[in-house]
């Protein structure tokens, strides 16, 4: 059964069409080729599959297009896959502290600035003012 299926998805076949030819389920055609590792159009990627297009996004800087269209995967799979491993790395980063606060007035000399202040940094490092 494995060798007919092999045949005729050769001849870029979908899997739903072979159902009635071969007079099976839609699901037990699916079970026959993941037991004997054929592959078929919009199945299941392996894991070099995955990985390939995760690289592609995060480290080269690809779109999920072109990345899609390298790893041999539909966009909406590579998409799926490249948030979860966002989402992943976020969740292990721990929680988000911002590097500086927003722009307020500084209370010295009412200038509008972010923090620390600079012009109050500059003016202690001269000795004009009191750190």
């Amino acid at each position: 059964m494995a060798d007919v299926i092999r045949d005729r998805l050769a001849s870029d076949q979908y899997l739903c069409r072979l159902v009635p030819a071969l007079g099976i389920s839609l699901g037990r055609l699916i079970a026959i080729c993941r037991a004997h590792g054929i592959r078929y159009s919009n199945g299941w990627p392996t894991d070099a599959q995955i990985r390939a297009a995760v690289h592609a996004v995060t480290v080269e800087g690809l779109t999920v297009r072109a990345a899609a269209k390298r790893a041999g995967m539909s966009r909406s799979a590579v998409h799926r896959y490249v948030t979860a491993r966002r989402r992943s790395v976020v969740a292990r980063s721990g929680a988000f502290q911002p590097l500086s606060v927003s722009a307020y007035r500084c209370p010295r000399h009412g200038l509008v600035t972010h923090s620390p202040c600079v012009a109050c940094e500059s003016l202690a490092a001269r000795g004009e003012i009191a750190a």
